[in-house]
């Protein structure tokens, strides 16, 4: 502790004297070449200093710089929107996926079912009728009556399209 306390007016007297120490440099041009010293240049001559870039650019730079803005702009923004969408599509999915498992856990045939899924629900079909059309390739299963008349479920694409008997409407 006492070592330190020895030092601090040593560091005093060195930040007190560096004031005293500053030196001017000079930038002198001497036979063609520019050196530094201390000194003022012989003859008064200075070499000739360029001046701090202003930050500006010249009007063809300006206007490259302003496109390759725009551009990116544009890029950022088609970015955007195409995330919102692919938001948006995922969302809606999303939401038909938790309908279609609420209607499976309460035992009911909903558009957007797997046939598995029906499989599992209602069991093997009597018959099985495939087709291919302009909607696609398709299938309908058919069901035998089960108190309420004979069911039918319509696929296309592997997913439920409809699903009903003639008692009861389509869902």
């Amino acid at each position: 502790m006492a070592g330190q306390l020895r030092r601090i007016p040593a560091m005093l007297c060195v930040l007190l004297h560096a004031g005293l120490l500053h030196a001017e440099v000079y930038r002198c041009e001497q036979a063609g070449r520019t050196v530094f010293t201390d000194q003022p240049c012989p003859g008064g001559r200075m070499a000739e200093t360029r001046p701090p870039p202003t930050g500006t650019l010249d009007p063809m730079a300006r206007h490259a710089q302003d496109e390759r803005i725009r551009q990116w702009e544009r890029e950022s923004a088609a970015a955007a929107a195409a995330l919102r969408t692919a938001d948006r599509e995922w969302l809606a999915g999303h939401a038909r996926e938790q309908a279609i498992e609420q209607a499976y856990q309460r035992r009911e045939v909903v558009a957007g079912m797997s046939r598995d899924q029906v499989r599992q629900l209602l069991g093997a079909p009597v018959r099985i009728a495939r087709r291919a059309d302009a909607d696609g390739p398709g299938e309908r299963w058919y069901y035998p009556d089960r108190g309420d008349g004979p069911s039918t479920v319509q696929f296309v694409d592997g997913r439920v399209a409809t699903y009903g008997n003639p008692g009861r409407p389509y869902r």
